[in-house]
């Protein structure tokens, strides 16, 4: 049975595919699960990126996600930096 999920709120501690049709924000998703796991935000704690596997089914759909995973940590790192906020390792 398929479900809506809410990525403010997922919590994070399995094995996860996100399948929907196009425009539907699977790409958005992906990314703030990828920086949610990364920063350890709903988990026990942070993962490496070597720990972490992304499969898309197109280059485009790669480059995608490169784009906006960099430019989350882009904002997150400017946010913290006017706020002058330190995130603990």
């Amino acid at each position: 049975m398929q479900k809506k999920i809410n990525i403010i709120n997922i919590n994070i501690n399995e094995d996860m595919i996100i399948e929907s049709s196009a425009g539907t924000g699977k790409t958005h998703a992906i990314s703030l699960i990828y920086l949610k796991l990364l920063l350890g935000i709903d988990y026990p704690k942070s993962l490496p990126v070597e720990k972490i596997l992304i499969i898309t089914f197109t280059n485009l759909a790669v480059e995608e996600l490169k784009k906006r995973i960099s430019n989350n940590i882009y904002e997150l790192k400017l946010a913290c930096f006017k706020k002058k906020v330190i995130l603990k390792k």
